[in-house]
């Protein structure tokens, strides 16, 4: 903690406030910049008295903001530690759940995606595709899945660990059936005898399309009350109105569009890339420098996979009253009697 806390004295100041963001989140690039050092694979290495020791400093920082505003003073801070302050920002987003505020597990913190998908990424892709193979990597793709949904939930929701177990069943069932379905229609036995290349581009292409299939189940399956009781709407002075079906499905297709988008990145797209250099002849061809190659590849792709997908859509969902439910698009304020244009909701990763 004294490392956090050390700076020089003497050093010149600057206005800071925590209230406003360090990104635009309003912009996809905003969002992008900032789930890029949100999911910083080098923050999943903090250790958790690390962790502890940037969550404390931060409720210090704001304690002394809290002071200076009560005291008509403007609260100024070095450099130091404002870069400090960033460098505690991105590593909590990521390791800290914000509803319980306990350390989530290594495994499923987002921050931690790149290390554990790359090994499911290369058995999606790489592995011969087998019904053997082919049921084993796609369960355990969903199982991961599973887990990573559960260490970033809403906390809040009581039924939300019943929705995970259900959704985790559906998504590991489908995408195992749609996988092992397309590989035997689309190349049967044939699929064994391909070239390298070409077998990639096929292993790629078939666990694409079932992760696909899986994440839209997964979606409607663990959102399925929010689809049949509407999701909590809110005005633009975040004062609560009610429970919209229509914004649930908004917020649903957009989930799974970015899971799809998720599974293009982190699956297709370096497979097929693999795939078509292995048939150029471009790829080295001893095994060692190969692998390395593979493995650079897909690792780049997945660093910024993650966030691009994410960053398609914000977290806060909007949605215009004229296109939701009659009784909302006549709403009018409580705090200053204008009608609602716009409502928000939480859509959720």
């Amino acid at each position: 903690m004294s490392s956090l806390l050390h700076h020089d004295k003497d050093a010149a100041t600057q206005p800071f406030t925590f209230s406003k963001p360090r990104y635009n989140t309003e912009t996809y690039f905003g969002r992008l910049n900032l789930y890029l050092t949100l999911f910083n694979p080098l923050n999943s290495l903090a250790s958790d008295s690390r962790i502890k020791d940037y969550k404390q400093y931060l409720d210090d920082m704001r304690a002394r903001e809290r002071l200076a505003k009560e005291d008509g003073k403007e609260f100024r801070l070095t450099k130091h530690q404002i870069k400090v302050i960033h460098r505690a920002q991105s590593i909590l987003g990521s390791s800290v759940h914000p509803d319980t505020g306990n350390v989530i597990p290594w495994w499923q913190r987002m921050s931690s995606f790149v290390f554990c998908q790359l090994p499911l990424s290369i058995g999606l892709t790489m592995a011969t595709p087998t019904f053997g193979q082919t049921v084993f990597w796609h369960w355990a793709t969903q199982s991961y899945y599973a887990g990573l949904n559960y260490g970033n939930r809403n906390a809040t929701n009581i039924s939300s660990t019943i929705s995970i177990g259900l959704a985790y069943t559906a998504a590991a069932a489908s995408s195992v059936f749609l996988a092992v379905t397309l590989r035997k229609i689309l190349g049967g036995n044939a699929a064994l005898k391909m070239r390298l290349g070409n077998q990639l581009i096929f292993n790629s292409t078939t666990s694409f399309l079932a992760m696909a299939g899986a994440a839209a189940v997964n979606s409607l399956v663990m959102r399925s009350d929010e689809l049949k009781n509407g999701i909590r709407l809110y005005n633009e002075l975040n004062e609560p109105v009610g429970l919209s079906r229509i914004a649930a499905w908004q917020a649903v297709l957009q989930t799974s569009s970015t899971r799809l988008f998720l599974a293009f990145q982190t699956v297709f797209l370096p497979g097929v890339v693999i795939g078509v250099l292995n048939n150029r002849g471009y790829m080295p061809r001893g095994k060692i420098p190969r692998a390395v190659s593979e493995i650079g590849i897909m690792g780049v792709m997945l660093v910024v996979g993650l966030p691009m997908s994410i960053a398609f859509f914000s977290q806060e969902g909007k949605i215009r009253a004229k296109r939701v439910e009659k009784e909302f698009r006549e709403v009018k304020r409580q705090g200053d009697g204008k009608r609602v244009e716009v409502y928000h909701f939480n859509r959720g990763l």
